[in-house]
């Protein structure tokens, strides 16, 4: 299998502090300003079932995986950062298609309902490779969109579709450029 082109976005460097209170901050360094530092707290409890992570995208607390930590600092991100609303962010959207069912890790929404945004998250041990973007491409023949990102919470690849072809970005599209 040939593993794809590393390509990083300007938001490169994330650490995990992991606290006693049961919160974990991750910080994020956009490469060459490391004084714009990025703060994001994820809300993680105790649960019979083992620790749980409030999705602020869905309301409500959800099993905490590493996997689940990507996802909700990617929505937080395109939230807070990229400027989309709140609600044009859909966590873990569920589609049929031809009588079978997809779910997508994060769907951003546009003016008119049209999804313009679809991400992939991996957990950070699971490398990105050529069969994490033939995922992603292939839910993309369902929804069309015109952007893509695949982050493992490490790496961080974005893709515009142009013409039917893909170009990878150096930076994400903030909500007033699209």
């Amino acid at each position: 299998m040939k593993k794809v082109q590393r390509r990083k976005f300007p938001l490169l460097y994330i650490r995990y502090n992991i606290f006693e209170s049961h919160s974990a901050k991750i910080l994020l360094f956009a490469k060459g300003k490391k004084q714009n530092k990025v703060k994001f707290q994820l809300k993680i409890r105790p649960s019979e079932k083992g620790e749980q992570i409030w999705d602020e995208y869905r309301g409500k607390w959800i099993v905490n995986t590493p996997e689940e930590e990507v996802r909700q600092f990617v929505a937080w991100y395109i939230h807070h950062e990229l400027g989309y609303p709140k609600s044009w962010i859909a966590v873990e959207k569920g589609i049929k298609h031809l009588n079978k069912q997809y779910r997508f890790d994060i769907v951003v929404f546009g003016e008119n309902a049209q999804p313009v945004f679809l991400v992939e998250c991996k957990r950070p041990s699971v490398p990105i490779t050529q069969s994490t973007f033939d995922q992603i491409f292939k839910y993309n023949i369902i929804l069309n969109v015109p952007y893509l990102l695949v982050s493992n919470g490490t790496d961080f690849y974005g893709v515009e579709i142009k013409n039917g072809k893909p170009n990878f970005l150096t930076e994400l599209p903030k909500f007033q450029k699209i």
